[in-house]
């Protein structure tokens, strides 16, 4: 995490560096595709968009409404220790598929190339053979099968990559010396950028790189080792889009988010710089101000969790060159999962707390607008459309969510729709215990509801429990989850 977090910093004091044409230089395309159908719409969601996005064609996914998230399959500093292969990462995908009964993923794997996460770049080449399965004839066939299993489980499987840095290991880089693309000091001395997995990086001419065609040569080539990306419709590109005030950066950088959108293929990344309104529908950490998410609605710009929030955490050096550095407290306007899955982690270890603490709620603060806030005293207040409001206590982060007069989310006890579904609500106790709920209107005629166990390798045990005067007791262990339906 705070890899990531300070490469970001570095691109943005290399940023001015990176610029080598005058401001307001054209650095369009001149062939540029058309841009693509949408894959997917949400005629509420295009309304929304419409403010902000110059009529720019909608995303192919409602992001918003998905679970994007990441699977961390390799370190380049420790090539063979804690692989996630291709197997095991339909596995992950299989085990959140279970526990959510079916709600959509986007599924980016880091360090699928060469030795790993951050291994080689500028190239992207060649898939990690660390990662093949044993019966296939290379770690390529094995990522396309990957692909392919995973729509079985209404997931999109895509890649993490970098457009940003460079390395004197990788097989471009020569080439790119030669040609200019590296951005250097006065002397002609590549500007060191950070060390990351145990080497010194450099920064990647964004400019020149685009002028040149080498950028659009870069996307063709991983296009063509993956063609399933087209099909997926979305890519993240780490440690990009951070533009600031330069107009030639801002220009180049749209175009190439342009470029992707021609080939079919969204782009996320970490952070949210307001010239990519439009552009890009997701960012892992969602940087915006309380005032910014009252005007950006999650159909224009969603976020994963607040794992990178610098309001809070002003402990990484230049923090403040990100537009806006968040909110005091997201949970109350919602957070998912912005952490990699990884063996390191415990893999999907603890999972149907993630997904029930974080996603179930985000995804329900997601179909409301956030309409106002209170920063007050002692209480930290959010108030969304439909007579929803979630609250924050400060002393201790206690995290309350309620529509109307029913309680959703007390705590770490929560009871609340699963929209993706078809009519499954979800119980989930962090301490254990027992909790008298109020079940949905629906409901209340019923004698008793059918409930499966939520575990971390899926779905478990099925039952029923009884409903009595339209109030149903449920017991759990501590980290225990519970679906429940008609």
């Amino acid at each position: 995490m705070t890899n990531q977090i300070l490469r970001n910093m570095f691109f943005g004091i290399f940023a001015v560096a990176a610029v080598l044409v005058p401001t307001g230089t054209s650095l369009w395309a001149a062939d540029m595709a058309t841009p693509r159908k949408p894959k997917e719409t949400d005629d509420s969601a295009i309304s929304e968009r419409e403010q902000f996005t110059r009529n720019l064609p909608p995303y192919n996914h409602v992001y918003h409404q998905c679970l994007t998230y990441k699977i961390y399959c390799a370190d380049k500093q420790y090539p063979d220790q804690s692989v996630v292969t291709f197997e095991e990462a339909l596995r992950y995908i299989r085990v959140i598929h279970d526990v959510t009964d079916g709600l959509k993923q986007i599924v980016y794997l880091v360090g699928w190339q060469f030795d790993g996460h951050d291994s080689k770049y500028p190239a992207w080449s060649e898939v990690n053979h660390r990662l093949k399965r044993p019966q296939d004839p290379d770690a390529r066939t094995s990522f396309l099968w990957l692909a392919e299993e995973a729509k079985k489980y209404n997931a999109l499987v895509s890649v993490h990559i970098n457009m940003s840095d460079a390395y004197e290991t990788s097989p471009l880089w020569n080439e790119y010396r030669a040609n200019g693309l590296i951005v250097c000091d006065k002397e002609g001395n590549p500007c060191r950028g950070g060390i990351w997995g145990g080497e010194v990086s450099y920064h990647v001419d964004k400019v020149r790189e685009w002028k040149s065609g080498y950028a659009q040569k870069r996307i063709n080539a991983l296009v063509k080792l993956l063609p399933f990306l087209r099909e997926s419709g979305t890519v993240h590109i780490d440690a990009f889009g951070i533009i600031g005030k330069n107009d030639a950066l801002r220009q180049t950088v749209n175009a190439i988010f342009d470029y992707w959108r021609s080939l079919g293929i969204d782009v996320t990344t970490e952070y949210f710089d307001f010239a990519l309104a439009g552009w890009l529908p997701m960012v892992y950490h969602l940087n915006l101000s309380e005032e910014s998410r009252l005007e950006y609605p999650p159909s224009v710009v969603c976020g994963g969790g607040d794992g990178g929030n610098q309001r809070i955490r002003k402990t990484y050096r230049c923090w403040e060159r990100l537009p806006e550095a968040g909110c005091l407290y997201e949970e109350a306007w919602g957070i998912s999962i912005d952490r990699a899955l990884r063996p390191k982690r415990g893999g999907t270890q603890g999972i149907v707390g993630r997904i029930c603490t974080k996603t179930l709620p985000w995804y329900f603060l997601n179909r409301h607008r956030a309409v106002s806030y209170v920063d007050g005293e002692e209480v930290y207040r959010v108030v969304f459309s439909d007579d929803v409001e979630s609250t924050v206590r400060k002393a201790d982060r206690y995290l309350t969510i309620r529509q109307g007069g029913r309680t959703l989310v007390d705590g770490g006890d929560v009871f609340m729709p699963a929209l993706w579904t078809d009519g499954q609500w979800f119980a989930y106790n962090r301490k254990g215990g027992t909790r008298v709920w109020a079940v949905p209107e629906e409901w209340k005629n019923a004698k008793t509801l059918n409930t499966v166990a939520l575990t971390d390798d899926g779905r478990g045990e099925k039952s029923t429990l009884p409903v009595l005067d339209g109030k149903i007791t449920i017991t759990l262990q501590a980290g225990e989850g519970l679906a429940l339906s008609r």
